[in-house]
């Protein structure tokens, strides 16, 4: 509680006058030497209500005094009343520089200083209550905005833990591998995180690259209904069981947007066109739509070359895995369908961390990559 009126002047009389002023409301202190003035304060500096101060103390100026009070911030806590003479009136602008609240001119009257320093007092303690209060309620904002983050984050890992453990179900009932959905998510990855940074007009960020990695272990959940018959079919599809797997895609889309509500909007949105559009192709002859170019959602064009790329590198029930080098020839050489020449490139450009991962998976030591890199212009 700021109860304290310190009376810094060095005429005894003065300090009587204003002690007789102020006795009755507050605790009143008296100095009359300047390095006392500055002692009382720093033993006092949570009490002092406000300081009347004399500029022309004995040891040190009031100028000296304010510069010392204004280093260690307390004119910011109490007011500071500048007793003045006609004599020093040239000095008042300088101590209002240095941070006072007023002056008063002598001769005064002491009711008249009484009043005067009581509404300093009440505008000060307002002002600090205000910024006490101001300054808790910023820590209670930063402590729940902390919370709110943390629940967000589990959020997001609830989100992938549901959208993995989905495509997983589908992952198993296709008998592929069981790192397909891993495999897919970190070529996903490695593209997606290229592109968002050559090419803008995507409008991809950091976090509308995560969600699309997340989302990518839904591409084949649609699979859950395809018959086994057609789906584990060693050899060749009829036309009918060909049309029959390529429902998979809007099979999946349905499936998603039934349970879109139990994720995050954004999710919903990546996940259906992920599992929708995968199959889409740059010119045109994908399905189920054959969309053309860039009308195929680009999170679905980044997940169609990760799955397809995987693919190839994986044993399936009608072929063997592929080479790395072999398996990146053909998706630059557009063996596997055309993809769009931007995805493509960034595809070869990301070769080196494509190489490291495959390397890493399978155990082969060291990460150079001596196989020669394609020429897209090579048929």
């Amino acid at each position: 509680m700021r109860d304290i009126i310190l009376l810094a002047d060095a005429g005894e009389f003065n300090r009587i006058l204003l002690k007789n002023v102020f006795k009755e409301e507050f605790k009143v202190m008296e100095s009359g030497l300047g390095a006392d003035t500055i002692a009382i304060v720093d033993a006092h500096s949570d009490s002092i209500a406000a300081v009347l101060l004399d500029l022309s103390m004995p040891d040190m100026t009031g100028e000296e005094i304010l510069l010392d009070f204004s280093n260690k911030g307390y004119l910011s806590q109490f007011p500071v009343v500048v007793i003045a003479t006609d004599q020093t009136m040239d000095r008042i602008e300088q101590c209002y520089e240095l941070g006072i609240s007023t002056y008063i001119k002598r001769p005064f009257k002491p009711n008249i200083v009484k009043q005067g320093v009581k509404r300093m007092c009440e505008i000060y303690y307002q002002k600090n209550d205000y910024f006490d209060k101001l300054g808790k309620s910023a820590v209670t904002l930063k402590s729940q905005m902390a919370l709110l983050q943390t629940q967000a984050e589990e959020i997001k890992k609830n989100n992938d833990k549901i959208l993995e453990a989905i495509g997983t179900i589908a992952e198993y009932r296709n008998m592929e591998s069981s790192s397909h959905i891993q495999n897919v998510k970190v070529y996903t990855g490695i593209l997606a995180t290229l592109i968002m940074e050559k090419y803008p007009e995507y409008e991809l960020t950091p976090e509308k690259v995560r969600i699309i990695v997340s989302a990518s272990a839904l591409h084949d959940v649609g699979k859950i209904v395809v018959p086994d018959s057609v789906l584990l079919k060693p050899g060749k599809l009829t036309k009918e069981e060909y049309e029959l797997m390529c429902s998979h895609t809007l099979r999946g889309y349905d499936i998603i947007d039934r349970i879109n509500g139990a994720w995050d909007e954004t999710y919903g949105i990546y996940c259906k066109e992920i599992a929708r559009s995968h199959h889409e192709r740059y010119d045109g002859k994908g399905y189920p739509e054959g969309l053309v170019g860039d009308a195929t959602p680009i999170s679905a064009q980044i997940v169609a070359i990760a799955d397809c790329f995987d693919a190839l590198l994986s044993d399936r029930v009608y072929k063997a895995a592929c080479e790395f080098g072999e398996a990146f020839s053909m998706i630059i050489r557009g063996e596997c369908g055309v993809f769009s020449p931007k995805l493509t490139e960034c595809f070869r450009e990301s070769r080196p961390k494509l190489r490291e991962y495959y390397n890493r998976i399978h155990g082969i030591e060291g990460t150079e990559d001596n196989e020669e890199d394609p020429d897209m212009d090579d048929d």
